[in-house]
């Protein structure tokens, strides 16, 4: 019988670092049903890569898939990753998540600070973030201000993206909320002369706004 090879024996095989490579497992077996974030680790972590030309920058960490899928893009792309919570606990889930200790080097690619969303934004120049990803109170007027906080700091090549558009297709009745579809269903007609919306409606629902009429180097955009 011919060995047909892994995905790990490819990656072994082009020579990726094992650290990585056991932190990619890792991400495979981390996609679990009802996670609430495994249907879209796969491509938040393109996007990442893809996107790495300038910052990644994150809103909401939570239990930390999304920032695991994030820095495993950054990491493969030569980017940076900045992640913002406002609960300081976040950092310690990530890295257990990730089993990285504090001072692993690979964590020059990734920094966490306790902020607010929308305060964050002070921190960035205009037109310098090139992928931006959102999970934070799914409250309407905070969806609000944080898009409107964070449109301007995207590059021309910016991509915006978060989770939980469809929340409201939850079938737990006390997560039912529609904030963040309104929200951005808001924000897209406001800024359709720039953006363009994507739903993929696993878990709850990622929406991606991607830039129109731009080239976004290898990735296709559908």
């Amino acid at each position: 019988m011919t060995h047909q090879p892994s995905q790990s024996d490819s990656r072994t095989q082009f020579g990726m670092d094992p650290l990585l490579l056991r932190m990619f497992e890792k991400l495979d077996l981390s996609r679990k049903p009802g996670s609430g974030m495994a249907a879209h680790m796969p491509l938040l972590q393109t996007l990442a890569r893809f996107q790495s030309f300038g910052p990644v920058v994150e809103c909401g960490v939570g239990e930390g898939f999304s920032t695991f899928a994030l820095f495993l893009g950054v990491l493969e792309g030569g980017g940076h990753l900045t992640s913002y919570d406002i609960r300081p606990e976040c950092q310690g889930q990530v890295l257990s998540l990730m089993e990285l200790e504090p001072r692993d080097n690979r964590l020059k690619s990734w920094r966490f600070t306790v902020r607010d969303s929308a305060r964050a934004a002070r921190d960035w120049k205009d037109g310098s973030v090139s992928l931006f990803f959102l999970d934070t109170t799914h409250f309407l007027e905070t969806t609000r201000t944080e898009l409107e906080a964070w449109s301007p700091k995207m590059h021309p090549q910016g991509i915006m993206c978060g989770h939980d558009y469809l929340l409201h297709l939850s079938p737990r009745p006390e997560d039912q909320k529609t904030a963040v579809k309104t929200a951005v269903d808001q924000f897209v007609a406001k800024h359709r002369e720039r953006f363009r919306l994507q739903v993929f409606p696993d878990d709850f629902g990622l929406f991606v706004l991607w830039p129109r009429e731009v080239e976004l180097g290898g990735l296709q955009v559908p």
